[in-house]
């Protein structure tokens, strides 16, 4: 609408909410209008005098740069078009007179048409929101014209308030941390205060948008995870999230959850390029099943490794008569006993020894069954080798053997050192006086 306040033109009556409607039409001379009841002649030559002083003093305004008001021009032009036709006098030149004057008026008044046009198409509502540079180009023409028009005061106070808009978004994507969602909205309520919404702030509000539905996406997990949410589709997600530039709670969550799978794909990927400890295993699984992401074929194949593992142990205990209520430290006094009681136990305990080698996982009962063999087996040489008079080299190897057993048995170090191999002492016993003796030599 047209600037507020009291017309320059007195005569004129100029309506406070008179809009900056384009005064376009022809000048009146001429033409046949309509007479008000009650005129005559004397009535409506006073009107078009009166009419014709303001007409002139708005001419005079604008060829002086004192930049009158669109909307009176206006006001004053519909007036002009409105008031029934003078009847000319013998030599009147009036109607001549005043349709030059409205022309000049209509002349300087083209360009503020021209700029209107420009400003409704460049502040019409867009989903994409306005952009301002345009604008400040549009508000530097409106300064310009002949007229003041209301919509340049508009067109100023609104792109100041952006600029200051503007200014506080900047600042807040200059930090060196990336804007949390909190701040992103209240920059957002802000932009929603100004009449129009600046391109940016559209860009903000689909951000914004993409980081709600990616924090909907994240609220909705839960254990098990759907089969196409696999680690890829999580790495896929987080990527996205951060293109956000948007700090926000499924971002943390999403990049602690990747990280973890990351690292479990790698620590399952190991196990199965060379078998783990079978308590480890296990624990490897118990933790996949507790991922956000889907790992079913890992998952599928861990526990296959697993099964045959714990088929071998129930096979072992089985043969030995040793619940899994038995303990390591006595399940191997009871193979150590079964070794020793005859050819068959012993021939089916190195049986179950060959099958436990190829098992996909390392299970303590495995460890536990090869050391007490290898143990059964040092213990024959030692009885050789002290009977028979052996070198002090070959003592010195066989000593070193009987740490190599004892290294790998999954017991406690009190356990490990109290474990015994049969012929150990006597063995040490006589490597020590034989390095004494060499000693005094």
């Amino acid at each position: 609408g047209g600037g507020g306040g009291g017309g320059a033109y007195p005569l004129r009556a100029v309506g406070p909410n008179a809009s900056s409607s384009a005064p376009d039409a022809d000048p009146p001379g001429g033409s046949d209008v309509r007479r008000p009841r009650g005129s005559d002649r004397s009535e409506v030559k006073n009107r078009w005098n009166a009419l014709h002083e303001d007409l002139e003093a708005m001419l005079d305004d604008v060829e002086d740069g004192n930049k009158p008001r669109y909307d009176e021009c206006a006001q004053l032009v519909k007036e002009a078009l409105d008031m029934p036709k003078k009847e000319s006098d013998v030599g009147d030149s009036f109607t001549e007179d005043i349709n030059k004057t409205i022309s000049k008026i209509l002349r300087h008044s083209g360009r503020v048409r021209d700029w209107l046009a420009t400003f409704r198409d460049e502040l019409r509502e867009k989903p994409t929101g306005v952009l301002l540079a345009p604008l400040r180009k549009l508000l530097e023409k409106g300064k310009s014209l002949d007229f003041r028009v209301a919509e340049v005061e508009f067109l100023e106070n609104f792109i100041a308030k952006s600029n200051s808009w503007e200014a506080r978004m900047e600042k807040l994507y200059a930090s060196s941390t990336t804007p949390t969602l909190t701040e992103i909205r209240d920059l957002l309520a802000s932009a929603h205060t100004l009449p129009f919404s600046p391109r940016p702030a559209a860009k903000i509000k689909e951000k914004v948008a993409r980081a709600l539905a990616i924090q909907g996406k994240v609220d909705a997990w839960s254990a098990p995870p759907p089969p196409d949410f696999n680690l890829r589709a999580a790495q896929m997600l987080h990527r996205d999230a951060a293109k956000v530039g948007i700090q926000f709670p499924a971002l943390e969550a999403l990049g602690a959850e990747v990280e973890k799978a990351e690292a479990w794909e790698l620590a399952a990927n190991k196990v199965f390029r060379a078998p783990g400890r079978h308590g480890e295993v296990v624990a490897l699984k118990r933790e996949g099943d507790m991922l956000m992401v889907n790992f079913d074929d890992i998952l599928g194949r861990l526990e296959e490794k697993v099964q045959k593992s714990e088929a071998w142990v129930k096979a072992l205990r089985g043969k030995l008569g040793a619940g899994p209520d038995v303990g390591l430290v006595e399940l191997m006094a009871v193979i150590r006993k079964g070794l020793s009681s005859g050819e068959a136990t012993r021939r089916d305990l190195t049986d179950l020894i060959a099958q436990g080698m190829k098992n996909p996982t390392v299970v303590d009962e495995f460890l536990c069954l090869r050391a007490e063999y290898e143990a059964y087996k040092w213990s024959r040489k030692a009885d050789e080798a002290l009977s028979g008079g052996p070198a002090v080299s070959k003592l010195g190897e066989m000593l070193s053997h009987c740490g190599k057993i004892r290294e790998p048995l999954p017991l406690t170090r009190a356990d490990k050192e109290a474990w015994e191999i049969r012929g150990h002492e006597p063995v040490q016993a006589l490597y020590d006086a034989c390095q004494a003796w060499l000693g005094t030599y």
